[in-house]
């Protein structure tokens, strides 16, 4: 069956998006066993509409996901290396960034060290800051 957009991404690939992007990025910080614990896939499987219950891999497995995680990390280090070497020429060489940490306390009271990179956009004068990483 010819879809309307052949480069369209299919409803299997929008699910499986959707799932690791909720894992990822949700505030609620949500557990690696959720995609063992059989409510939370009958819950996504009431989501499904009929006319695509049919179709296999709907619902994200752990070994997926975790290619699904990886590879969201690769993008994010292609977007920031090539941020990195578009602010590197705009300063010709010079620096143009600074990395940063400070100490700081969670809404759930866990204090860690936070890590991060400090730039300016040139075109809006505005400051950027994109985190790196928290340690315990």
């Amino acid at each position: 069956k010819q879809r309307l957009m052949p480069n369209a991404p299919s409803f299997c690939d929008t699910a499986i998006c959707a799932h690791a992007h909720w894992f990822i990025y949700a505030t609620s910080n949500p557990s690696l066993e959720s995609f063992r614990d059989d409510y939370f896939k009958m819950m996504l499987m009431s989501m499904i509409p009929p006319d695509k219950a049919h179709q296999k891999n709907l619902i994200l497995m752990i070994l997926k996901l975790k290619l699904v995680v990886e590879a969201e990390f690769a993008c994010f280090m292609c977007l920031l290396r090539n941020m990195l070497q578009k602010k590197l020429k705009e300063s010709h060489g010079n620096r143009c960034c600074q990395f940063i940490h400070d100490g700081c306390t969670l809404d759930n009271k866990l204090k860690y060290q936070a890590f991060g990179l400090q730039f300016t956009h040139k075109k809006y004068q505005t400051n950027h800051v994109v985190a790196l990483t928290f340690e315990r």
